[in-house]
């Protein structure tokens, strides 16, 4: 078992100089929301280039989203269909709670993509969702596929900070994970 703790921003700085031609850095929740760390927005905006980060939108408090939004941190929700269909993947979260959590974000200014994980229990939804999400004013609609247990890992120039460190492509991951509708 690993003992549950917040990446530091000391040691997130020290991680940063590894890689110093970085393009592209995003925080994703494969051990824990990014969300839960007090610290996201100092880490955002410590990366010095463009940044994103990955949640299922049920935590944060006002100020930190509208931060992110002022820092131009990208926003990229898991949301995986719409209220009634959402938590049978992401569960124990709030419906409420997201969609208030997009809304301070977006009314921030912020750049928001709505990912969504099709599944047999809301595929019947996908173009009801991607209206919604164009509605509530997210600038992109995501759809992925689940492939394997935790998705693909690949080789570029970008970190992902997902409880450890690798690197990143995000035009092989985007042209491998997110399907154009």
């Amino acid at each position: 078992m690993y003992p549950e703790v917040h990446l530091s921003l000391e040691k997130f700085k020290l991680a940063l100089e590894r890689f110093p031609n970085r393009e592209y850095v995003y925080f994703n929740g494969h051990l824990g929301d990014p969300m839960m760390n007090p610290d996201i927005v100092e880490l955002a905006r410590a990366t010095g280039c463009r940044t994103s980060v990955t949640t299922n939108g049920s935590v944060g408090t006002r100020a930190t989203w509208q931060n992110l939004a002022k820092h131009n941190i990208i926003g990229r929700f898991s949301i995986d269909g719409l209220e009634d269909t959402n938590s049978t993947y992401r569960q124990d979260v709030q419906w409420d709670k997201i969609m208030e959590r997009a809304k301070w974000f977006i009314e921030a200014g912020g750049y928001a993509i709505w990912k969504w994980i099709k599944f047999k229990h809301n595929v019947h939804q996908e173009e009801e969702t991607r209206a919604f999400s164009k509605e509530m004013g997210f600038k992109e609609f995501h759809v992925e596929i689940m492939e394997g247990i935790m998705g693909l890992h690949l080789t570029g120039k970008a970190i992902s900070l997902t409880g450890y460190y690798q690197l990143m492509d995000p035009e092989s991951l985007e042209t491998m994970m997110c399907r154009p509708a």
